[in-house]
């Protein structure tokens, strides 16, 4: 067990050598900044014997030295107190929360979400990626993944990969993480079926079936369309 003398010395060297990011709120929530900020000094190994102040101390120091002049500024002038010891690392986490907390709409996060379209050359991971980051404000509590899951397959914008997933996933038993390894490997099918056949035709039966039909319910369009060919 570390002596008090060496710890205050630890303690010194972290002062000294810890380096993080300021913040930027237009890059990054301070939710987030906080939580990173606060694994990033659990990763030092800072063992205080139970001496929570002395912990709390220290993270007081390394935030104010590195979230930047701007917010410290922001941070002396708004909590009132000129004396930077008389400042704690609570007072400063919970004046940055209030200052930098989202005013959401639950309905306006779930709308945007609802209506979350995976584009023509947009990659399955990167479809995934903006979901879950939708979903975050949608307040989805332990349905996330599910919602998650189904939004993934109703908006995946591929017919042919869409078909596969709904015959082969239809229950709810499905998992999120199932139906995206199944959709990357039909995804990885349909660009080696193309390179090799040259094209990207896929039509479902149900297609073939109505082709037929009007093709024998209208001979005379199909005798007038051979003709012109």
């Amino acid at each position: 067990m570390a002596t008090k003398i060496q710890i205050e010395k630890l303690l010194q060297e972290i002062r000294r050598t810890f380096k993080f990011d300021s913040f930027d709120n237009k890059t990054e929530s301070w939710t987030t900044y906080i939580k990173r900020f606060e694994h990033a000094v659990k990763m030092q190994g800072v063992e205080v014997d139970g001496d929570n102040d002395k912990l709390e101390e220290l993270k007081k120091d390394l935030l104010l030295n590195n979230i930047g002049s701007g917010n410290f500024k922001t941070i002396l002038d708004h909590i009132g107190i000129s004396n930077v010891d008389a400042i704690t690392y609570e007072m400063i986490v919970a004046f940055m929360t209030r200052r930098h907390q989202q005013k959401l709409n639950i309905f306006l996060e779930r709308f945007t979400f609802g209506n979350r379209v995976r584009g023509h050359n947009e990659t399955i991971m990167d479809f995934l990626s903006s979901l879950k980051d939708l979903a975050v404000n949608c307040n989805f509590g332990e349905s996330s993944d599910e919602r998650i899951r189904d939004q993934f397959v109703l908006k995946l914008n591929d017919e042919c990969m869409q078909q596969d997933l709904m015959r082969r996933f239809h229950t709810n038993e499905a998992s999120l993480d199932e139906v995206v390894e199944e959709a990357l490997v039909l995804s990885t099918s349909k660009r080696a079926a193309s390179t090799i056949r040259g094209s990207s035709n896929c039509k479902s039966e149900a297609e073939y079936d109505i082709v037929m039909k009007v093709d024998k319910q209208n001979p005379k369009a199909d005798a007038k369309y051979q003709r012109k060919k």
